[in-house]
């Protein structure tokens, strides 16, 4: 994948010209002193529990504060920045949903109590601060790319044409989407829509199977509408109730995606395979799975247990219960 590939995806480069085919969006530009502040260890909100570790806005920070632990300084930009993400969450109704130029911060919507919903400017920071989606962005991103790789890139720099570029905060206008109806397609090099499949890949919706091909007709017609630029592009949609397709997200045709019901062994041989029908591909009943959601949220050394570990640390636990009812 090379840096124009990733940087075609990047929300602002694609939402001007097919907005009218999306949910309605702001976006806000990040200065790198704010995108350097959403990235830095600890969680600081002005106002909050944790007003008493921050500087004012454009200060420097003391290297420790009275209990001995780091400090951190807000931004200069912190208020401007948050005055724009406050105005655009009233543009859009009072409530949306945020991402970064390619990725939302789903992994930490357990510290809003497992909504990705938000109603304020407090709300929004401290999903981004708490996501390592959001730290991957601001940081790594550029990095999966050939070319930034070679020259030791990672986040904000210029594009293959030297034309600057930088981080964004998207907000998006909260909508309820229902789950059933979400997909993710994939494009190959002929700009043919080579599979889709449902976005939700640990549910089964066993309406979907009756209406397979009606809703692969729909996303076939509505890729046709998308740019040719670039030319492998995985995209995800939505169709409402009145057969009415959404463009939701772009993402690079790179194995950085998610490919979901499918392995990517798979999607690079049909689109180098000559050309034949789409699939569209669903859970099976039966085969659902617990949402790797309900990780998120856990110490990280709970995660880097092994099964056995695990058991064996809930076993303990159980017995410890047991002693202390008795």
């Amino acid at each position: 994948m090379l840096s124009s590939d990733l940087l075609s995806c990047g929300i602002d480069r694609w939402y001007p010209d097919l907005r009218r085919l999306t949910i309605r969006s702001v976006l806000v530009p990040l200065p790198s002193d704010f995108a350097a502040y959403l990235v830095a260890d600890g969680v600081v909100l002005p106002g909050g529990d944790d007003e008493a570790g921050a500087s004012p806005a454009g200060e420097e920070a003391d290297d420790e504060s009275a209990d001995g632990s780091a400090t951190l300084a807000l931004p200069a930009s912190f208020e401007a920045v948050r005055r724009a993400i406050d105005d655009g969450i009233e543009r859009l109704g009072g409530a949306v949903f945020v991402k970064l130029n390619w990725s939302a911060p789903r992994d930490a919507a357990w510290v809003l109590g497992g909504s990705l919903k938000c109603t304020s400017s407090e709300d929004v920071l401290l999903l981004l601060q708490s996501s390592d989606r959001a730290a991957h962005d601001l940081t790594e991103a550029r990095r999966m790319c050939e070319d930034a790789a070679a020259a030791g890139e990672g986040g904000a720099g210029v594009d293959a044409a030297g034309e600057p570029h930088g981080f964004v905060l998207a907000l998006r206008k909260w909508c309820e989407l229902q789950p059933s109806r979400e997909f993710r397609c994939f494009r190959g090099a002929g700009g043919r829509l080579l599979a889709a499949c449902q976005r939700d890949r640990f549910s089964h919706f066993p309406e979907l199977g009756a209406r397979r091909s009606h809703d692969l007709g729909l996303l076939e017609a509505f890729g046709r509408e998308l740019p040719s630029a670039p030319a492998r592009v995985v995209w995800d949609a939505y169709v409402d109730r009145n057969d009415k397709v959404h463009l939701v997200d772009l993402a690079p045709f790179h194995e950085s995606t998610d490919p979901l019901l499918f392995e990517w062994e798979e999607l690079v041989a049909l689109d180098d395979a000559a050309a034949s029908p789409p699939q569209l591909r669903l859970v099976a009943e039966g085969h659902i799975a617990p949402s790797a959601s309900i990780y998120n949220g856990w110490p990280q050394e709970l995660q880097q247990l092994g099964q056995q570990d695990l058991e064996s640390l809930i076993q303990t636990a159980q017995k410890a219960a047991k002693s202390a009812d008795s």
